[in-house]
């Protein structure tokens, strides 16, 4: 059961995540150098800044609120 909490919670957050990258996308006006940009650093390709992927890797929770909530 706990499991099963861990995981709903990680989706919610992953979902959380890529929603906002979804409305930062969609904003009007907005330039393919800076779409690419947005999508770069959600990824973790741009250098200097940690992405999702990194963060995955690294297991830093901090950026998982509601995961952290079940400490």
């Amino acid at each position: 059961m706990i499991r099963m909490l861990l995981d709903l919670s990680f989706l919610v957050d992953v979902i959380s995540h890529v929603n906002y990258l979804n409305l930062t996308l969609q904003g009007k006006d907005k330039l393919f150098p800076s779409l690419v940009n947005d999508i770069s650093g959600f990824t973790g390709i741009r250098k200097g800044g940690l992405g999702l992927k990194k963060t995955l890797e690294l297991d830093i929770l901090q950026k998982f609120h509601y995961l952290c909530q079940g400490d």
